[in-house]
């Protein structure tokens, strides 16, 4: 009991230096911390949860399928302190799976679930004002917009993976893919928020898919494709994403576009490493696509101040 309580207490303060610092970084940048930055606090809470703590709660957490502890973790400041605990504990116990086990929790019970669909939703409500969507969100990511602009006529078929809301897909399409004649798909795991996309489609002429990317590409030709991504492709672990570009490099001509935050020193990991919530990883992309016989047509590294996201585009 005492053990619990301490650990509750510590949880709790970690979460008010969370918020103290965000308010520290808001007087220096206008652009939301990074991942690199908030898990540098996230982290330590780690290691006052003991064992049998955080065993208990991840074994409640299975029983239930209560999957709403992993989304609110991504919005930690409307956490209530349980909903804290049950995160911060959940995942110190994912990271200990087998490699299959963390796939299909990953895949099966956060992103096809309600943590997935709360997530999604929660950037729509993020991101409510298009001044704000265009300057917190696209704004970081110019370079990966312009890259995709760049090599759209190189290709027959534009596929947004980790599609979610559809509002990244949505106002690609009417800035200029929409302009190129292309076929359109957006990949997404959750079938709720697709249809959520689809009732926001308007006159687009965009297909949803609800699939695993993988399963996806193993079951059709891709040649001829732009395969964009950002923030999607670090929820898969290394192994995934090798077998995936191994999948695309059969095919012809397969463009593939990542905008995806990383962790300092990420170019000098032999092996992707863990970056704490809900299984996400910070990958060697770089390595990983030349591993695989991509040739690199750009690269921007990210100077992470105050942005860790890495633009690259490879082709197969």
């Amino acid at each position: 009991m005492l053990n619990t309580l301490f650990n509750l207490l510590m949880l709790s303060l970690n979460k008010n230096i969370l918020k103290f610092m965000k308010k520290i970084w808001y007087k220096f940048f206008k652009s939301p911390p990074t991942y690199y930055y908030i898990n540098f606090f996230i982290r330590p809470v780690g290691t006052f949860i003991g064992k049998r703590f955080s065993k208990a709660l991840f074994n409640q957490f299975l029983k239930n399928k209560d999957s709403k502890y992993i989304a609110t973790l991504y919005t930690e400041s409307s956490l209530k302190i349980k909903d804290y605990a049950f995160a911060i504990a959940i995942n110190k116990e994912i990271n200990f799976l087998p490699t299959e086990e963390k796939i299909k929790l990953n895949q099966e019970v956060f992103w096809s679930k309600e943590a997935g669909l709360n997530w999604h939703l929660s950037r729509l409500k993020m991101y409510s004002s298009n001044e704000e969507y265009e300057k917190s969100y696209l704004l970081p990511k110019k370079q990966f917009i312009d890259q995709i602009e760049k090599n759209i006529e190189k290709v027959d078929e534009i596929i947004e993976v980790g599609t979610g809301n559809a509002k990244l897909l949505f106002y690609l399409y009417d800035w200029f893919i929409g302009k190129a004649n292309k076929k359109v798909k957006g990949i997404e795991l959750n079938n709720e928020i697709i249809k959520f996309a689809k009732e926001n489609l308007g006159d687009r002429k965009i297909e949803f898919v609800c699939d695993n990317l993988l399963s996806y590409v193993k079951g059709r030709t891709m040649n001829n494709v732009l395969l964009y991504g950002t923030g999607t492709f670090e929820f898969l672990l290394q192994s995934e994403f090798e077998e995936l570009l191994k999948e695309l490099k059969k095919h012809e001509n397969v463009l593939v576009a990542i905008c995806e935050p990383v962790d300092q020193g990420y170019d000098q990991n032999e092996n992707s490493t863990y970056r704490g919530a809900a299984t996400y990883y910070s990958h060697n992309y770089l390595k990983l696509f030349k591993d695989a016989g991509f040739k690199i047509l750009f690269e921007n590294k990210p100077n992470f101040n105050p942005g860790n996201l890495l633009t690259l585009v490879a082709s197969s």
